[in-house]
């Protein structure tokens, strides 16, 4: 297990790339992730809980299989989760405070851009966070690859809800399944 952070003002390590960890952990002092953390050994990211953390950006890369948003952050920034491709599934939790999902620009992939295996995305919020198609577009070199799902993918959402999550195409990618709960 690795600790990203000693202290709060300690900054995020700028080449983890050589560091042999399966484990990232994000203490509840840190607000914002913008180092670039990539790193294809790491396997666990866990958010210290109560998080304080409002902007996610630079787990590009990351061999994480899922990821629950901790209900603080604001912001999924371009690139949060970039060419993430054993992320399989995204919790978003019923009090999360998101609502923004970077959709790609000038040459940054979006948001989750090459999450090629994201199959599941359960969202407990009522209303949806705005989620765009340019969210999961990435780049190769300069060119714009478009967005890629697995044809199964699903994303579940309140009772009630799925019309409001619909309008938003970034959603629409997905098959909407209401949940009981």
């Amino acid at each position: 297990m690795f600790q990203l952070f000693q202290r709060p003002t300690c900054p995020l390590l700028r080449d983890s790339s050589e560091i042999p960890y399966k484990t990232l952990i994000i203490p509840t002092s840190v607000k914002s992730s913008t180092a670039t953390l990539g790193n294809s050994l790491c396997e666990n990211l866990i958010f210290e809980s109560p998080s304080s953390l409002e902007s996610l950006s630079e787990f590009g890369g990351v061999n994480i299989q899922s990821v629950e948003i901790p209900e603080s952050v604001i912001r999924l920034e371009s690139g949060a989760f970039w060419n993430c491709r054993a992320l399989t599934t995204i919790i978003i939790p019923a009090n999360s405070k998101l609502n923004y999902i970077a959709p790609y620009s000038s040459h940054v992939s979006g948001a989750l851009g090459g999450c090629n295996n994201l199959a599941i995305v359960k969202c407990y919020k009522k209303l949806p966070p705005p989620c765009y198609k340019g969210a999961f577009c990435s780049y190769s070199g300069t060119v714009l690859l478009p967005p890629s799902l697995p044809i199964n993918a699903k994303l579940y959402v309140p009772k009630g809800c799925k019309a409001a999550y619909a309008e938003y195409d970034g959603w629409a990618l997905f098959e909407i399944i209401e949940m009981d709960e």
